[in-house]
């Protein structure tokens, strides 16, 4: 295996087995999503604060090298033009030469900015990966206040199965209380666990696209399956008529630490 890192940005570039790069686009921290219609005001103070323009960028890199692995240590933030720092991430890279890789991530945020709708990692993979299993809540969308009527398990799906054709595209499709996702095409596998319970989703669709188009029959296919791992994304609440998003379904720590472990065959 090979990785290839990008030092202004402090992210994974690209990741080759046998010649073939498995990122179409570079592995990412993922902040935003196309906002919901229960997001309400919400999206606002959001937009206001230049999360759906956050982007990394690395101020520090470093290398350490075992018989066993190789460890790239990145202090970075994520940062919108013109706006306060949203976040600043310590991340220690743990990489493997069988096919094993580790993302650690020491977080915080800005403490007087509102609330982040999600954080994690977005993969753009080939779309070749389809077949998708994972045990968690399903099988229909879950969120920190909407899984109730799902049921914990193993559950199988596709991008194009998974996705919620809601009239106005907006997030959805996404899965609460994960412990393992599996990924395939013809010829490779991502097996991924973390260190507590994550959210996943996987779409035809990015979340630029969702974001920027007012009704279902405008989207337009991603040329990639668009994988995103999250450490926590918001719950849905009822702010299109009702009250704020209730606190325990908000990711409103302003420090917090995970790791996601990725197998790849």
């Amino acid at each position: 295996m090979q990785y290839v890192f990008d030092k202004k940005k402090g992210i994974l570039n690209a990741l080759f087995i046998d010649g073939e790069n498995l990122l179409k686009q570079p592995l990412d921290f993922n902040i935003w999503y196309a906002p919901r219609d229960n997001d309400g005001l919400t999206k606002n103070l959001w937009i206001a604060a230049g999360y759906d323009k956050a982007q990394s960028r690395a101020y520090a890199m470093s290398l350490e090298q075992t018989d066993e692995q190789v460890t790239v240590q990145v202090k970075c933030g994520l940062v919108a033009v013109s706006k306060t720092r949203i976040l600043t991430l310590d991340v220690a890279y743990h990489l493997f030469s069988d096919g094993i890789f580790e993302v650690k991530i020491h977080a915080k945020k800005t403490p007087h900015l509102p609330f982040l709708p999600r954080f994690g990692l977005r993969f753009f993979l080939s779309k070749e990966f389809q077949q998708t299993e994972y045990f968690g809540y399903g099988e229909t969308e879950s969120y920190a206040d909407k899984h109730h009527s799902g049921k914990l398990g193993f559950y199988h799906t596709t991008p194009h199965k998974n996705y919620v054709d809601y009239l106005k595209p907006q997030e959805n499709g996404s899965h609460w209380g994960c412990s393992l996702v599996k990924v395939r095409s013809k010829n490779h596998e991502f097996y991924i666990t973390a260190d507590r319970p994550f959210s996943f989703n996987i779409s035809p669709y990015t979340q630029e696209e969702l974001s920027s188009k007012k009704h279902n029959y405008e989207l337009t296919e991603s040329d990639n399956t668009i994988l995103c791992i999250d450490y926590k994304i918001s719950g849905i609440g009822s702010n299109s008529c009702g009250p704020w998003l209730k606190e325990e379904y908000r990711l409103g720590e302003s420090e917090w630490d995970c790791g996601f472990r990725f197998e790849i065959d």
